[in-house]
């Protein structure tokens, strides 16, 4: 079961969430560097990270789960989040140049299918960043790299 809206914007209105929040906003801004002109897409709560594509990318969209809920997002602007089913995306083929999904496959009922339909609304030349937690753990995979803490 997927948790709710209202508990993942607290956990990142607090400060271990703003911890997170800020490592990986510097994670994806370094792996994906400027978003320019490219349609962005988040997948399921990512709406924290995606302030600072919002600046420059062309569009911006946030498909948040129907499990989960939706939220208005950005606050104080045209919103721009839908709420979605993971294996059916309402969403056109191969539109979205960067897709980051955050809290999407840890908590999906088929991971799988969730990614299927991720690759069918990505671009042929697009990048995906999946951030799940690993509660034992850091480990952040960017552009086919992991660092990883030494043991």
């Amino acid at each position: 079961m997927r948790r709710d809206v209202l508990d993942l914007r607290a956990f990142y209105a607090a400060p271990l969430g703003r911890a997170a929040r800020t490592m990986l906003t510097r994670k994806v801004e370094e792996a994906w560097g400027d978003t320019r002109d490219l349609d962005v897409l988040g997948v399921g709560y990512a709406t924290p990270f995606l302030d600072a594509a919002r600046a420059k990318a062309r569009r911006v969209v946030a498909a948040m789960p129907a499990q989960q809920g939706v939220e208005v997002w950005p606050q104080g602007g045209r919103n721009q989040a839908c709420l979605v089913e993971d294996a059916a995306l309402p969403l056109p083929n191969a539109l979205f140049d960067r897709v980051l999904a955050v809290h999407a496959l840890e908590e999906a009922d088929d991971p799988a299918a969730l990614l299927a339909e991720i690759g069918r609304v990505m671009a042929p030349t697009g990048r995906l960043i999946v951030a799940d937690p690993n509660r034992e753990a850091l480990i952040i995979f960017t552009s086919g790299t992991t660092d990883a803490p030494k043991a």
